[in-house]
């Protein structure tokens, strides 16, 4: 079988950003484009749903439609399925680098995107915990002499919820910079720092990335460690995420998966993050090891009634080429990360989703099909053992 896809160079371009901004960033980008009608799109293939099944036939059952997504060219990635913390499922498919047609594995590092907003948001409860800032600070107050718009009237907490009126950090300013000067987070606030806010805070509600890199500029001042740095410390370490992290685009990274999309490149990320470190995050969040149960409350549920609920969790973080999604259904964690566009992880685990309970959420979205059938080596699927 051979692939079908021409590769051509360099070239940078507007996408999302996640809020890890601590590390280098860099404009070495591939262009990947499907041969024969790249415009051609298809329904999302609806998986076989049959209420009932054990555990063990749901394994069976999402390790196939895994297999036919990857065949037909919709998904390239990892999926990882557990039930109170006893693995269900675990599939691998498609290429993590086209280039020499390496396998996606469990192993593969995948970039995350927004994913990692998570880990501010966690942080920033540790610290709140800690009686080191009040969620209902002001961002002034503890970035002393910023240029930020506003500062004075944005809270923390309306950072958190995207509600403090700024936008983000693309633009011309972004397609200008050379990607050598984007290397810390305070290199970044030029970029958004003198913008007008798009409403007065706490009126309205409009995602933000510019807001969670101000968030991770109050991490680095309130605890004189970088962003990294404290969430290595404080998060993974007592996550056992022993295989997390994040690199610059031209850092050389064994098992790095390259994202692929159909109409440009992908960005100049700045952080990937490996798969086995994702369940480990949410079970240790869940299992108050990051927060104390009243700040676990707050982080899953939105309040701080110690009452805790089974967690309903959906996640996301997208750009072109980068896909990834955790569900958080009551004892099921499902973990999706694909190196193809968006829909390709967020569709993939909620037909896993529905695979689990039987039904259909139904609304399948379109999506551009990466690949002819049989160009994508052969995934791997596991369903657990029973």
């Amino acid at each position: 079988m051979t692939l079908s896809h021409r590769v051509s160079t360099v070239r940078r371009m507007r996408t999302w950003l996640s809020c890890l901004l601590a590390i280098a960033v860099a404009a070495i980008i591939h262009r990947h484009i499907a041969a024969g009608d790249p415009d051609a799109t298809r329904d999302w293939p609806e998986p076989a749903l049959t209420p009932g099944l054990s555990d063990a036939q749901i394994g069976t059952a999402i390790a196939d439609h895994a297999r036919r997504l990857a065949d037909g060219g919709y998904f390239s990635g990892v999926i990882v399925v557990t039930k109170a913390g006893k693995p269900i499922a675990t599939a691998a498919h498609g290429l993590a680098r086209i280039e020499d047609r390496t396998p996606n594995t469990v192993d593969t590092v995948f970039n995350i995107g927004s994913l990692t907003k998570d880990f501010t948001k966690v942080a920033i409860a540790q610290l709140a915990q800690a009686g080191k800032l009040s969620l209902d600070d002001s961002v002034a107050k503890h970035l002393a002499g910023t240029t930020i718009v506003g500062a004075d009237r944005i809270t923390i907490r309306q950072l958190l919820e995207h509600r403090s009126g700024m936008g983000d950090v693309f633009g011309a300013k972004y397609d200008a910079a050379p990607p050598s000067r984007l290397r810390e987070l305070a290199d970044f606030v030029p970029l958004f720092a003198g913008e007008p806010l798009a409403f007065e805070p706490g009126t309205s509600q409009r995602y933000s990335n510019a807001g969670y890199i101000t968030l991770g500029l109050v991490i680095e001042r309130v605890t004189g460690e970088t962003y990294r740095d404290y969430v290595t410390k404080h998060i993974f370490a007592p996550a056992g995420m022993t295989k997390s992290g994040w690199w610059a685009v031209d850092e050389r990274v064994p098992n790095r998966a390259t994202g692929y999309t159909l109409h440009g490149s992908t960005d100049r990320t700045p952080n990937t993050k490996s798969l086995s470190g994702r369940p480990r995050f949410y079970d240790a969040l869940l299992a108050d090891k990051l927060l104390s149960a009243k700040w676990t409350s707050w982080m899953v549920n939105g309040s701080f009634d110690d009452a805790r609920r089974e967690p309903s969790i959906g996640v996301a973080g997208g750009a072109p080429g980068v896909n990834a999604t955790v569900e958080l259904d009551g004892p099921w964690h499902v973990v999706v990360l694909a190196n193809f566009d968006p829909p390709s992880a967020m569709a993939t685990a909620r037909a896993v989703i529905e695979i689990i309970h039987g039904t259909s959420r139904g609304g399948r979205p379109m999506i551009r099909k990466r690949a002819p059938p049989g160009s994508s080596p052969t995934g791997v699927a596991s369903p657990a053992s029973p």
